[in-house]
């Protein structure tokens, strides 16, 4: 049973302060995570490093800066792991509040569910009202073009994405379509 710790640097306090409060705990080893909220290297780090009955130790949940969907992913390692999750400023030990794994994944199960409600609900109510949903589509004349282009010209699909004013990966799924399974190099 090893204890580690979690900290983001400067969230959701400082980085000074959040040390200060892990301190008093004897933490095998303290990883830190940069502020930039879209890396999170060292919870990566983490979590490899995490065994089956280690414990891990934050400031507060908000440190993992997760959206719901990653935090539920998140929870159901830890759960999987039988890992203590302890935060302090939350006042949460899931040996004490055991139920916490359990009841934080149904809350977030719940918002999953509800939000793809949503969205399939405001697609549907979309095509009602007459608007077009979804990619738009390629018409023929561009994608005989694209083959013509690549083939007989000898573009680059770069190129040819320019000149068909559609997106590299258009060109390459054409291109790639048009020559069976073999795709071609990427350009």
């Amino acid at each position: 049973m090893v204890l580690y710790a979690y900290v983001r640097k400067e969230y959701p306090a400082s980085t000074l302060e959040q040390l200060r409060m892990l301190s008093d705990y004897k933490c095998e080893e303290v990883f830190i995570e940069e502020n930039d909220i879209s890396n999170g290297h060292e919870l990566e780090r983490l979590v490899d490093c995490l065994q089956e009955d280690d414990q891990l130790l934050v400031y507060d949940l908000r440190a993992f800066a997760k959206g719901a969907k990653d935090f539920k992913q998140l929870l159901e390692q830890l759960t999987r792991q039988n890992i203590r999750l302890i935060s302090l400023q939350d006042k949460l030990d899931t040996e004490v509040s055991q139920q916490f794994y359990s009841d934080a994944l149904l809350v977030l199960n719940m918002e999953e569910k509800y939000r793809k409600y949503m969205i399939r609900t405001s697609l549907e109510q979309a095509k009602l009202a007459g608007r077009v949903t979804g990619r738009p589509r390629v018409e023929d004349d561009v994608i005989s073009k694209i083959v013509f282009l690549f083939e007989k010209k000898g573009k680059s699909m770069r190129e040819i994405a320019e000149i068909c004013q559609v997106s590299l990966g258009t060109v390459h799924k054409y291109i790639k379509k048009n020559m069976g399974t073999k795709g071609p190099e990427v350009c």
